[in-house]
């Protein structure tokens, strides 16, 4: 996590290099201009798009593209239909206090399936990543919410795509929460259920009570996930760039 400017200063030392930067949050956009600044990039890929934007004002004699984050489809398994699964909500790291303080209580005493979340701050839902690959595999409702509401003393007003989004959908899970604008960008279409916050807990039961009818929403978010979800997309859209500008 973070960005090693150590590391990249030493890639320096050997000839141009090509920053691919995330978490570039705005509470920091100064200071990932002042880092990068020396090494004058000639191409910077950014996946937070308004951190692009910044970066490109601040950084003029580099190209700054926004690249957003990708997945590996071969990963995950999304082969389970919803109304098989046996976890009913995940939430997977940091959560919306309150939707998760409106909701957990109705699915405890109202549904059969089960409500994954970390007990305690740290204390992680799934041990590695193969047991995540599986826990997702077998999730009806993955919640994810962007860390600008989460957590925006970090990220201020930058509201961007996690990989979260993406391990989701490619898992076959129905993901709700709300979506950042880029990814309703990406996908052509808005692949998150929005919360109704009129009712989070009613949504959320209704949903668990009949998953099978969700399934559309999942199959769709899939379909377009091949086109434009896979890490093997991003890698060629890097390297159209660099080839544009004269560097391969």
């Amino acid at each position: 996590m973070g960005a090693r400017f150590g590391q990249l200063y030493a890639a320096g030392l050997m000839g141009d290099v090509v920053p691919y930067c995330w978490d570039v949050w705005e509470p920091d956009w100064e200071l990932w201009a002042r880092r990068l600044r020396p090494l004058r990039p000639p191409v910077v890929f950014v996946t937070a798009l308004e951190s692009a934007r910044f970066l490109a004002r601040a950084l003029p004699r580099s190209e700054v593209v926004h690249l957003p984050e990708a997945t590996r489809l071969d990963r995950h398994d999304c082969g389970t239909c919803l109304a098989d699964r046996n976890v009913g909500v995940l939430e997977l790291g940091r959560r919306y206090p309150a939707w998760h303080e409106a909701v957990t209580e109705a699915v405890r005493l109202r549904s059969p399936l089960s409500h994954q979340y970390e007990a305690e701050p740290g204390r992680l839902v799934y041990p590695d990543e193969r047991a995540l690959r599986q826990g997702l595999s077998q999730t009806v409702i993955s919640v994810c919410f962007p860390s600008s509401l989460t957590h925006p003393q970090r990220s201020g007003n930058v509201e961007t795509m996690t990989q979260r989004y993406l391990e989701s959908m490619a898992s076959g899970c129905l993901v709700l929460g709300h979506a950042p604008s880029e990814l309703v960008d990406l996908m052509g279409f808005n692949p998150v259920v929005e919360v109704d916050w009129h009712d989070p807990a009613q949504q959320v039961l209704d949903i668990l009570a009949s998953p099978s009818r969700w399934q559309p929403v999942v199959n769709r978010a899939l379909n377009r996930m091949q086109d434009v979800g896979d890490w093997s997309v991003r890698v060629r859209t890097a390297l159209e760039t660099i080839r544009t500008i004269g560097l391969l």
